[in-house]
């Protein structure tokens, strides 16, 4: 996509002057991969819940465990991450062309990698515990033929699961570090922008807002997300 396309024309500067077209348009193919990780793992996850799973007894083998571990994590990952990755496709779209920046980084950041890094080890330790609670069943003496059915059905259903899921969350940590870094840079860049514009030529630097030193004050975004970034890069 060339420089004028959408998230790469509103990048016309980046702190340190003009962008050079090579960099728009690595941003915009940054910009682009963020939206359609989002859209694509939204739309898996919503087909998912909503149709591969929408079956009212897909989880009835998991009643075995007395408390259901194995529906129970499911859902919850797979509810919060529709949400999140909703948002997270809303949030990008709109910052592509230069709207709620700020709050499209939060969200990848704060929304996805920090809260969504709970949610997963809460979920990782529920598999694990039901896994567990299955494999009792298995090794019980007095357990009927049914439930010993239904039990190793669990453990080959948890143990599927969390290879998936493992899986699918390499290929996407994977997909946005290739591009992590000019992400948060045009990110960075157009939220700079916006506050310039709502502070007006005195708070642009530099003789008639051109050419000056950066935002002062607390208008950059804070460092620790590029921090962030540069440790993990996504």
């Amino acid at each position: 996509m060339g420089g004028g396309g959408m998230g790469g024309g509103q990048m016309m500067e980046g702190g340190d002057g003009e962008w050079s077209d090579k960099k728009k348009e690595e941003a915009a193919a940054a910009n682009i991969t963020f939206l359609m990780t989002a859209i694509m793992n939204a739309g898996f996850i919503g087909l998912s819940l909503f149709r591969y799973r929408s079956s009212t007894t897909y989880y009835d083998a998991g009643e075995v465990l007395g408390t259901n571990y194995w529906k129970q994590a499911n859902q919850l990952s797979s509810y919060f991450w529709l949400g999140a990755f909703s948002l997270a496709a809303f949030t990008q779209l709109l910052s592509m062309f230069g709207i709620a920046n700020m709050i499209n980084i939060y969200v990848w950041m704060l929304l996805l990698e920090g809260i969504g890094g709970l949610v997963g080890l809460v979920t990782t330790v529920m598999m694990l515990y039901g896994y567990d609670k299955a494999y009792t069943v298995t090794e019980d003496s007095s357990s009927s033929a049914s439930d010993l059915l239904n039990a190793a059905s669990v453990m080959t259903a948890i143990k599927d699961d969390m290879i998936e899921g493992t899986l699918d969350s390499l290929v996407t940590e994977l997909t946005l570090a290739s591009v992590g870094k000019e992400w948060y840079m045009s990110q960075e860049a157009m939220a700079m922008k916006g506050q310039k514009k709502e502070d007006g030529p005195g708070g642009m630097g530099g003789p008639g807002g051109q050419g000056g030193p950066g935002p002062q004050g607390g208008q950059q975004p804070p460092q620790l997300f590029a921090q962030f970034v540069d440790y993990v890069n996504f």
